[in-house]
């Protein structure tokens, strides 16, 4: 390996054979960085084509590129530095001479998987404004596998050529690494050092100052300088001074422990959950959605409590769904939960509804594990679970026992349960995901709304603006047949007579963007379209209104315990109220969180939402009432918005010191909110 030369008895040093060896490293390194510098600019250049590809045209276009290609110019200055300095640090650790070419092999092995990984994050980069971080590779990790079942044709093929040029690249990378160190190496000098180190802190010091470039509308640019400067304080304040603060240990401290007993009755109402994937509320005919495309739950709505205005506490599923079941807001630590440590109490439904007699069941169209949500739901309550791979022969998305199943499976599952109970109260979950992207219908399936081929490229990530159309006619489609199968449980509830003994509970888990802020799908902020849903509670002798405040999704596990007549289990932090005539929301923060591939933090209070996007430190506040379409940011001139930022780092750091201080181990379960 490195020939260090021991010390000999007459004071001989180590020090210059290991100088020499490093001079000797160096000048191999250097003689090499052509390759180096190739590979960085190959990789900005990837990146400019991706983005080139996905671009809407538009009157501001040149300019975006032209301010992309300079930001991406700077990004590849800082690649090419960190790319040689790996380069020097194998030079160093591997011998030169013939084992160079391992050398090589290996440098070539490394360094293009890690230029691929850049651009990866640069491609998030311009489309979020956040880089790759390790929690992302850990969920790609988690998932690779549903998310290359069942991706669109286009995100196939993106995943293949990445593959292929990765693997290719490597190749390339390797063969002219072995050419170029058989040519004479250049003379190492200062001025080499001190070029490579400018040009590195020059790439490292433009990439947040361009973020404004990318997103920020032209009379902006001018303003980099100060709102660099801005981001950067803010988000140091909103980092460290809730460390510097704590909220005292009994601050974040509920109910003391103590065992759930609801009691039994043998009369009681079963329970029907039904959760609908990203439907937005305005989707919904009751809400002013489009004719004809949710006639099953229009009709369910004139005979329901009917909420105009329930938000859910995140806009990605793994967050969301958990946070209806188990009334447990998902910002618990400063990371994303991914559910691997599940050493904190949680209790979801069934397993407050198991102790009172209710049989228990949970069938779900999805797999379960995605984002590890099947760690989450197993609790012991839970007597039947069944998601899509305990139907292997089951028509679905794809061959693989892995990808969705249709609703039909689980309606079909769910009743054959049902019927078997005799007459013991059941509570059911049902999980539909027809509406989830790419919104795709089982063959022969009705889809009164077309056109709605893809045609086009598309991906999760986004589609062409002027093929809003379509998509929006494929989540129609989808919809609808969702609709369906939610009037085929009412029908089957008639059937076996349990329709009148019976409470329907029908959510979505958050909403979809279609290009209302030039995002598309969900789990990418917090605004109106992706955390404004469905909500629905029909229950015998339950008076049918529509309910205009505004509700959360925390809300509704302790609304139904109190409706089938049974305490609120202490573990829920949501409110039960909500289904009483006088509830009120008045002074209420309703909260929201994405810890996704972007960080996000917000509440609506008293008609105002403030929202914070962590990753830019850019603060959004909009007068709901006055602007629904959250289009006038008022939070740069509001006085309301230091109160509310305070409030709502107030309520973060309660929950973040109960689950990073471990305090159910003092006995207590977390703080109800508001």
């Amino acid at each position: 390996m490195i020939p260090f030369r021991m010390p000999d008895p007459a004071g001989g040093a180590l020090v210059p054979a290991f100088g020499r060896h490093l001079k000797a490293a160096a000048l191999r390194a250097l003689a090499q960085a052509r390759p180096m510098a190739a590979l960085a600019g190959a990789a900005g250049a990837a990146v400019l084509v991706v983005f080139l590809a996905l671009m809407e045209p538009g009157p501001g276009a040149p300019s975006a590129v032209l301010m992309l290609a300079l930001f991406l110019f700077f990004l590849a200055l800082h690649a090419f530095t960190l790319l040689t300095a790996g380069n020097c640090a194998v030079e160093v650790l591997l011998p030169g001479g013939r084992g160079g070419r391992c050398a090589d092999g290996f440098k070539a092995l490394l360094l293009v998987p890690l230029a691929a990984l850049w651009v990866v994050s640069a491609l998030k980069f311009t489309r979020t404004l956040a880089p790759l971080r390790v929690s992302d590779l850990r969920f790609l990790a988690l998932n690779a596998g549903q998310i290359v079942r069942e991706g669109t044709a286009t995100e196939a093929f993106l995943w293949g050529g990445f593959a292929a040029a990765v693997l290719g690249g490597a190749g390339v990378l390797g063969w002219w690494l072995v050419r170029c160190r058989r040519r004479a190496a250049p003379a190492l000098t200062g001025r080499s050092f001190v070029l490579m180190g400018a040009l590195g802190i020059a790439g490292l010091a433009a990439m947040p100052a361009s973020r404004p470039f990318l997103l920020e509308p032209l009379e902006a640019w001018p303003q980099t300088p100060a709102l660099l400067f801005r981001s950067y304080a803010w988000y140091a304040g909103a980092r460290l001074a809730p460390a510097l603060g704590r909220v005292p240990l009994d601050g974040a401290v509920g109910e003391p422990f103590s065992l759930y007993r609801p009691g039994r009755e043998a009369d009681r109402l079963n329970a029907v959950l039904v959760m609908l994937e990203a439907v937005p509320w305005h989707a919904a005919g009751f809400n002013g959605g489009r004719a004809g495309v949710t006639p099953r739950l229009d009709a369910l709505a004139r005979e329901s409590v009917a909420f105009a205005r329930p938000y859910a506490t995140s806009s990605q599923s793994q967050y969301a769904q958990m946070a209806v079941l188990s009334s447990l807001f998902p910002h618990k630590f400063e990371g994303h939960d991914d559910y691997r440590d599940l050493a904190y109490p949680r209790a979801l439904l069934w397993d407050a509804l198991r102790p009172a007699g209710y049989a228990t069941a949970l069938f779900s169209c999805q797999n379960e594990e995605w984002g590890n949500m099947i760690r989450y739901l197993r609790t012991p309550g839970l007597e039947v679970f069944r998601h899509c791979r305990d139907w292997p022969q089951a028509p679905r998305r794809d061959k693989d026992s892995g990808t969705k199943v249709w609703e039909e499976t689980v309606v079909g599952a769910w009743d054959e349960w049902m019927r078997g109970l005799d007459r013991r109260p059941f509570f059911a979950y049902l999980n539909f995901q027809a509406t989830h992207f790419p919104y795709e219908l089982p063959p022969g399936a009705p889809g009164p709304f077309a056109p709605s081929a893809i045609d086009f490229p598309c991906t999760y990530a986004g589609y062409p603006r002027s093929k809003l159309p379509v998509m929006r006619n494929r989540f129609d489609n989808a919809l609808h047949y969702s609709d369906a199968w939610v009037g085929e449980v009412v029908d089957r509830l008639k059937a076996a007579g349990e329709w009148d003994r019976t409470v329907l509970l029908v959510v979505s888990d958050h909403g979809e963007a279609f290009h209302e802020r030039g995002r598309v799908c969900h789990g990418s902020d917090l605004h109106e379209e992706q955390v404004r849903t469905l909500l629905l509670f029909r229950a015998p002798g339950l008076a049918p209104r529509r309910v205009e405040e505004p509700v959360s999704h925390l809300d509704a596990a302790p609304a139904l315990l109190d409706l089938l007549g049974l305490p609120p289990h202490p573990n829920f932090q949501g409110r039960g109220d909500i289904l009483d005539p006088g509830y009120t929301a008045a002074g209420r923060p309703l909260l929201f969180t994405l810890q996704g591939i972007v960080a996000w933090d917000g509440m609506l209070l008293d008609g105002w939402k403030y929202l914070v996007h962590w990753d830019v430190a850019a603060e959004h506040l909009y007068d709901l009432a006055s602007d629904p379409g959250e289009r006038d940011n008022r939070a740069a001139r509001s006085p309301r918005t230091r109160a509310l930022d305070g409030k709502l780092r107030r309520l973060l750091e309660t929950q973040v010191t109960y689950y990073e201080e471990r305090l159910w181990e003092r006995g207590s379960y977390p703080r109800p909110l508001p």
